[in-house]
């Protein structure tokens, strides 16, 4: 089995909430600039951070399976 760093520089970067929610992608969708856009059933992987209270609305996204966790800090979700 082969590993590979994915360094910074080469990962596709993202924000949401104006700014507040910075995003780095190590693996990231077709068209934004990551090295790697899918690995088997795992097509998505990202980690985020906010200094301050900031927000992601809802996504159109159906059929997924999202996992969340947080490493300091509180994740609200808000009942819809």
């Amino acid at each position: 089995m082969m590993s590979q760093i994915i360094k910074p520089q080469d990962q596709a970067t993202g924000q949401f909430d104006g700014g507040k929610i910075t995003e780095q992608k190590p693996i990231g969708f077709p068209g934004e600039d990551a090295v790697i856009e899918r690995l088997g059933p795992l097509f998505y992987w990202a980690w985020a951070e906010s200094r301050e209270p900031a927000e992601i609305g809802l996504h159109p996204h159906q059929g997924y399976e999202i996992i969340t966790y947080v490493l300091k800090g509180k994740l609200i979700i808000p009942i819809r």
